[in-house]
């Protein structure tokens, strides 16, 4: 697990400053049903033959790719180390990195990797997760996060702050029926699906002209309802 406090990534944010960012390691924190998985199972391999075009993940490409070589797997302890040592930078007066924490309004969780430990939820770890969000919410910083894991018991509590990563129209029912909002890659054209409304990601709609600060529609603590009928659409890249 590995926490950058300004991640720099201009997707996010106009100068790359108010947004801190988490990795852990894809594969190795991934479940195997997810298309996208090094090593994908047989009903993600099923998905990948429907959605017609995936190579790899997009966190093995560029400089995430380096971040989440280096993240390491899941880990509650060194989470908790690292969102108590940022909340103290917020609450200092002055000292080194303490303007650098104060920017932040936003954590965007997971740009790599997700809350498994050899294709099983952690507990342990998303214990720690949830305790990071709520600290955070105390603080006014929101989160954007996302998980492969919404269907496992030992990940509904994540649901509060995370959206439900969904490869397929069906796995989009299940979730929003569990109570989660939602999310789907897609390829192409949008599809109907009878229980939401598929809206592009602004930012890929805008062509980087919206940013995820400004936008947080995939940030479910930010937002009046978890009801409302709506997934955003990210076009694979």
């Amino acid at each position: 697990m590995k926490f950058v406090m300004n991640s720099g990534d201009r997707k996010l944010s106009r100068d790359g400053k108010n947004v801190a960012v988490t990795y852990n390691e894809t594969g190795a924190s991934c479940p195997t049903s997810c298309m996208y998985h090094p090593t994908p199972n047989e009903y993600a391999m099923e998905k990948r033959s429907q959605f017609g075009r995936v190579s790899v993940c997009y966190t093995k490409k560029g400089r995430t790719n380096i971040h989440q070589s280096t993240a390491g797997v899941v880990d509650g302890l060194k989470l908790r180390v690292a969102v108590s040592n940022f909340l103290k930078l917020r609450n200092a007066d002055k000292g080194k990195d303490v303007t650098k924490a104060k920017r932040v309004t936003v954590v965007r969780w997971h740009v790599s990797g997700d809350v498994f430990d050899n294709d099983v939820p952690s507990v342990d770890y998303i214990t720690a997760q949830v305790w990071a969000c709520e600290q955070l919410d105390a603080v006014g910083v929101k989160s954007i996060g996302y998980t492969h894991g919404w269907e496992h018991d030992e990940c509904q509590p994540l649901k509060k702050w995370f959206m439900a990563s969904c490869d397929t129209a069906d796995e989009v029912e299940r979730a929003k029926a569990l109570g989660w909002m939602t999310v789907l890659s897609v390829n192409g054209d949008l599809p109907e699906i009878t229980a939401t409304k598929l809206v592009l990601c602004p930012n890929q709609r805008t062509k980087g002209t919206v940013k995820c600060s400004d936008c947080m529609l995939c940030a479910p603590s930010a937002l009046p309802s978890h009801n409302l009928k709506r997934t955003i659409a990210f076009q694979y890249h």
